[in-house]
């Protein structure tokens, strides 16, 4: 119980009350005001791994909050918080954009340059974070990098 405790709030006397208004006080003073160029990595919870702030109750994805603040509404259902340095735990303004979400299978179009660096990058990154990258399926990828798909 109180490894549970310690781990949630940093200390075995913490509230949830107090983690919730040092994030939004942290999303207010800091995530949406600093201007230097570094990453900010969200210190408080995380939902599989992306920052997460409870606001009247409702729990939000921080770089959604992020975003819409700095570039205005999603433009479409289809985008979503990305952000130039890849860390799923940045929460700066100066890295965050609005991203296309691409659906993969086979209707996916792949050009050749895209099917270029994606061979060049299966010497150091795996298939998931590929996919992930280029916004496919898994399986999409491997059927390129086999040779199954031109």
């Amino acid at each position: 119980m109180h490894y549970q405790r310690w781990r949630y709030h940093g200390s075995v006397h913490g509230s949830a009350n107090t983690k919730k208004s040092e994030a939004l006080a942290f999303l207010r003073d800091v995530a949406m005001k600093v201007e230097a160029d570094v990453c900010l990595i969200w210190p408080y919870a995380h939902n599989k791994d992306r920052p997460v702030v409870t606001i009247d109750g409702k729990s939000i994805y921080v770089r959604v909050a992020v975003c819409e603040a700095v570039h205005g509404p999603s433009p479409s259902a289809r985008q979503t918080p990305d952000s130039v340095c890849k860390n799923p735990k940045c929460v700066s303004k100066r890295h965050l954009f609005w991203k296309q979400i691409h659906t993969g299978g086979s209707m996916t179009k792949v050009d050749g340059s895209d099917r270029r660096q994606i061979r060049k990058l299966s010497k150091t990154k795996t298939q998931t974070e590929i996919a992930e990258w280029f916004g496919l399926d898994h399986s999409t990828v491997s059927r390129i990098l086999n040779g199954k798909r031109r």
